[in-house]
């Protein structure tokens, strides 16, 4: 399977899941066009989901737009809930 370039590519309960991780700085956010950009590789490549993980966030633009092209978000902070739940 071609990725354009997915950090890293799952396979759970038959769905394709792509995640793009993004190392940003606190003052450096995901943006609406950056979302546009992966959810048109989102829609490219077949994935059935697509995740961001943004150690820096994301703007106001990127979370709507995320919301209205089905690209999941997560920030550092919900990546230590993820990693939180796993533990136990």
């Amino acid at each position: 399977m071609e990725t354009g370039g997915v950090d890293v590519v799952t396979r759970t309960r038959g769905q394709v899941i792509g995640i793009q991780v993004k190392r940003y700085s606190v003052d450096s956010l995901v943006t609406g066009p950056d979302i546009q950009q992966y959810a048109g590789v989102k829609s490219q490549h077949g994935f059935d989901q697509f995740i961001i993980v943004c150690s820096g966030g994301f703007t106001a633009p990127a979370i709507e737009n995320a919301k209205s092209l089905n690209v999941d978000l997560v920030d550092i902070q919900g990546l230590y809930e993820l990693s939180e739940g796993t533990s136990r």
